[in-house]
């Protein structure tokens, strides 16, 4: 008994024994395979990683140098504000904004 085997690259399905294969008379299809995205590096992700830090590092110390006498006192005011009941610490800081005002109008 001759065993059939069915060859499924070719669109017909031709037949063939195993002992007589038909050569198919197309060309073997070529697959591509799509490499993995995220295992891909650009050299341009170094360099933006890069500048991305320095700029981070530049806003750090930009900061660190705003800390001053006043910076000091302006979040002890917050600290005390933050203590007080909310109807007495919304008071206080329009009082405090108010005079705050009318000093800078007064330069």
């Amino acid at each position: 008994m001759q065993q059939e085997d069915t060859r499924i690259d070719s669109p017909e399905a031709s037949i063939s024994t195993s002992k007589s294969p038909v050569k198919s008379t197309q060309t073997p299809r070529t697959y591509h395979v799509r490499p993995n995205l995220k295992r891909l590096k650009r050299s341009g992700d170094d360099t933006t990683s890069s500048a991305i830090n320095k700029l981070q590092k530049i806003c750090e110390s930009a900061t660190e140098s705003l800390k001053d006498e006043f910076e000091t006192f302006g979040s002890y005011v917050a600290n005390q504000l933050r203590n007080m009941n909310i109807i007495r610490a919304v008071e206080n800081q329009a009082e405090i904004s108010t005079l705050l005002s009318k000093a800078r109008i007064q330069e």
